[in-house]
């Protein structure tokens, strides 16, 4: 897929335990400019480093520090960067967060689908 204007030069930030899926990702989305992070902690040091995402993608369960406890950590620090997020999950839900989840495994297409109108809708 080439870049079109809704996609140009647009950062996400994915945020998950799941080494063999972020390693696949910067490949699978390459009309975007895409950062990793392996876990909450990196998550967290790379956020305090550059916050400047589009989207920042997070999965819910994962060891240490789950997603949830991040977006709140992170909230307090930059509390205009909480709409960025997007929550992943393979079955936990959200309570009282109005933010986007979106179920895994995600398939590519349906990231892809997710991707464009959120940022058409920026």
């Amino acid at each position: 897929m080439l870049p079109t204007s809704a996609t140009a030069k647009k950062r996400l930030l994915f945020i998950d335990d799941e080494q063999a899926w972020l390693t696949v990702l910067p490949r699978l989305l390459k009309e975007y400019e895409v950062s990793c992070a392996c876990g909450a902690e990196p998550a967290l040091a790379l956020l305090r480093k550059d916050c400047a995402f589009d989207v920042i993608f997070c999965d819910l369960c994962m060891p240490e520090m789950g997603g949830l406890e991040l977006f709140s950590l992170w909230s307090m620090e930059r509390p205009d960067t909480k709409d960025l997020f997007v929550f992943m999950s393979g079955g936990e839900t959200l309570n009282g967060i109005s933010n986007p989840l979106l179920e895994k495994p995600l398939p590519v297409k349906k990231l892809r689908q997710f991707l464009l109108q959120r940022l058409v809708n920026a």
